[in-house]
């Protein structure tokens, strides 16, 4: 990928694909810690609905599939966990 300071814009397909490969990895490391905490200790979804002031129904929802979750969504849920989200932006492609 060119640098983007020398291209017209990038494309839809590309921006909806990092997108929903965000929302994935996201999505993928809080059910990861949340089955960790469900099997060693017993944490129920009812749990972290009390928690962190939500309806049950709602954690379910979260629980359910990859969604386009607020920062402060998953903020609430990692800290129900006991835990939070380590970042480090890393290049795609040599070329930026």
């Amino acid at each position: 990928m060119p640098n983007t300071s020398e291209t017209k814009g990038l494309n839809d397909r590309d921006i909806y694909y990092y997108r929903r490969r965000l929302q994935n990895n996201v999505y993928h490391d809080v059910l990861e810690r949340y089955y960790e905490l469900a099997r060693d200790q017993d944490l129920t979804q009812k749990r972290v609905a009390e928690l962190i002031g939500k309806d049950v129904g709602q954690v379910c929802r979260y629980f359910a599939k990859p969604g386009n979750w607020t920062l402060s969504t998953v903020s609430d849920l990692l800290l129900a966990m006991g835990a939070e989200l380590s970042l480090k932006v890393v290049l795609i492609h040599e070329d930026y």
